[in-house]
C-alpha cells in the first residue's frame, strides 16, 4: 500500500533476499518484481510492504492469549464436558504451535476443529477438573417489532399483481412490478406527440384515447387524464 494511491494494492513476488543484516537499522534488504505497465509507481515514494511466508489451508488458529508457556513447552486450557450432565472442567493439554499472525497463533497438533478454549485467567485454573461456567457475551439480537401493514396490502416477500388499471405496456412481467421506464418513456413521447401538433388535449380537459392504442377505450388509466 502506498500513501500516494491510497485504496490501491499491489501485489510483487520476492525475487532476492540479502543475506546481511543492517546492524545500525536492522533492516534486510529485499528484491521484488512488481507490475508497473501503467507506470503509477514512481522512485520515492513510500510502501507498506505485508510479507506473505506461508498460507496454509483449513489452519486451525486460536487467539495468542490462550497459549500457557510453561518449561519450555506451549499449553492451552480445555474446557470439556464433566462427569455430570451439563457439568463443563477444564483439561490442560499441550499443543504444538506453528506460524504466528498478530493476536493468533497456528496449532497444529493437541487441538481438534470446535474444542473450547480459555482465553484469560488461567492463572485461576491450575488444577485439571475445576467446573467452570461457560457464559455467552454475545449481546442478544434486539427483537424486531412486528411490522404493521394495511388491510390487503402484500408481505414483503410476496410478489405484486398487476391492478386490473395499470396498462400491461407499463409492468414488467418478469420481476412483477411497475415499469417506472417504460411509464417514463410512454410520458416522453407523449410529451413529444403534444409538442409537434400529432397529439392535442381536447377542451374538456381528456386525452384522445386513440392516442393510446387499440385498447384505450377499455383501459380506465387512459380515461383520467
Amino acid at each position: 500500500e502506498l500513501d500516494a494511491l491510497p485504496g490501491r494494492k499491489f501485489a510483487a513476488t520476492v525475487l532476492a533476499i540479502d543475506p546481511l543484516i543492517d546492524a545500525n537499522g536492522r533492516s534486510v534488504g529485499v528484491r521484488a518484481c512488481i507490475d508497473n505497465r501503467r507506470l503509477q509507481l514512481r522512485p520515492g515514494m513510500f510502501a507498506r510492504v505485508n510479507a506473505v511466508f506461508g498460507q496454509r489451508d483449513n489452519a486451525r488458529v486460536i487467539p495468542e492469549e490462550a497459549i500457557v508457556p510453561q518449561g519450555g513447552k506451549q499449553f492451552v486450557i480445555k474446557v470439556v464436558n464433566g462427569s455430570t450432565p451439563n457439568s463443563r472442567v477444564t483439561q490442560r493439554t499441550e499443543v504444538k504451535i506453528g506460524l504466528r499472525s498478530p493476536g493468533k497463533v497456528e496449532v497444529l497438533e493437541g487441538l481438534e476443529p470446535g474444542e473450547t478454549v480459555v482465553t484469560a485467567g488461567q492463572q485461576r485454573l491450575q488444577r485439571d477438573g475445576t467446573e467452570v461456567r461457560v457464559i455467552d457475551l454475545a449481546p442478544p439480537a434486539p427483537a424486531q417489532p412486528p411490522a404493521a401493514s394495511a388491510a390487503g396490502a402484500p408481505a414483503p416477500d410476496e410478489p405484486l399483481e398487476r391492478p386490473d388499471f395499470w396498462p400491461e405496456n407499463c409492468w414488467k412481467k418478469d420481476s412483477n412490478e411497475p415499469d417506472l421506464e417504460g411509464i417514463a418513456k410512454s410520458w416522453s413521447d407523449l410529451r413529444k406527440q403534444i409538442s409537434q401538433g400529432k397529439h392535442k388535449a381536447p377542451a374538456d380537459g381528456k386525452y384522445d384515447l386513440k392516442a393510446f392504442g387499440e385498447e384505450a377505450e377499455t383501459n380506465p388509466i387512459a380515461s383520467i387524464y
